[in-house]
């Protein structure tokens, strides 16, 4: 389905540009620093928390994915950017919760 997806999209819209590049870096960077500082104000609390410690080595992720829009996904439509990006979204919630569990 993904493919069929691609495919249908595939070639429409404005190309990326360096300026696209520029925005996507920026919510990565800036997306990760705020992730650092997060991390740094929660790691002062006493005590270990799987889930929380779970969400913060993955909270990178979720910027790399928002940042998508800007580079990978383009092209597409914004239905399909928002199926793609939110579909991978929830999977890393997923994934980050499933290592929460077993962190326990």
């Amino acid at each position: 389905m993904l493919a069929k997806l691609k495919l249908h999209c595939e070639g429409r819209g404005a190309a990326v540009t360096p300026a696209d590049g520029l925005k996507g870096a920026a919510v990565i960077l800036g997306g990760s620093f705020a992730a650092l500082l997060v991390t740094y104000l929660l790691r002062q609390q006493p005590g270990e928390h799987p889930y929380r410690m779970a969400f913060l080595s993955n909270a990178w992720l979720f910027f790399f994915v928002i940042s998508m829009r800007y580079w990978l996904v383009k092209r597409w439509s914004a239905r399909a950017q928002v199926v793609y990006i939110g579909g991978l979204s929830s999977v890393l919630v997923g994934l980050t919760l499933l290592a929460g569990w077993i962190g326990r």
